[in-house]
């Protein structure tokens, strides 16, 4: 990406020629820190990338639509051993992704999703399947599955059902060494079929 303070820079300079009492000079200094700001910026994101693409099972996390390095590698660090989860759909609920839900003898009332567990993964993960439904133009069964949801639920309850997917394909993948395609395996199905929607 190209410096965004450039384009700034060169007309706050061409103002202060014109007006030597101008007070555009107090300017530059704030300039020159964004574009120190910015280089770092650029030096983290290819860390990121280079850390995902060395990295093979983030690169087949990464073979799910609209999951990418930084997605791969918070999803990594947070489960750290995939076995710690005899089922893939446990690490959904792991991450507060599921309805807390009201239940007694009598009523089992599904409310909120209960947030629980580390909120970074929660918000990786809700971000990835927002991009997925509302940004990519790919078609996949998962993106077909959360659009019926928008249109018989509602948005945000859509994006967190797919949040809660991704989270088990992601460690399905882990656990499988297999890569995500766009016609999801028995398998997978069978994995996913009981998340509930919120």
């Amino acid at each position: 990406p190209t410096n965004p303070s450039n384009s700034v820079a060169l007309r706050v300079g061409k103002a202060d020629d014109q007006d030597g009492q101008s007070p555009c000079h107090t300017i530059l200094p704030v300039l020159d820190a964004r574009v120190v700001l910015f280089q770092h910026y650029l030096e983290l994101d290819h860390r990121v990338k280079n850390a995902a693409l060395q990295d093979a099972v983030c690169m087949r996390r990464m073979t799910v639509p609209c999951v990418g390095p930084i997605a791969a590698l918070t999803f990594k660090a947070a489960v750290d051993d995939p076995k710690r989860f005899k089922r893939s759909r446990t690490v959904a609920a792991h991450f507060g992704l599921t309805p807390s839900g009201y239940q007694s003898g009598e009523h089992d009332n599904p409310s909120r999703i209960s947030k629980t567990g580390d909120q970074n993964v929660r918000a990786t993960l809700y971000a990835a399947a927002n991009a997925l439904l509302m940004r990519t133009m790919a078609k996949s069964q998962i993106k077909s599955w959360g659009m019926r949801l928008i249109s018989s639920k509602c948005r945000h309850r859509a994006v967190v059902a797919v949040a809660r997917k991704l989270a088990v394909f992601l460690h399905r993948l882990w656990i499988d060494g297999t890569e995500f395609h766009s016609l999801i395996s028995l398998r997978l199905r069978r994995e996913t079929k009981h998340l509930r929607w919120t």
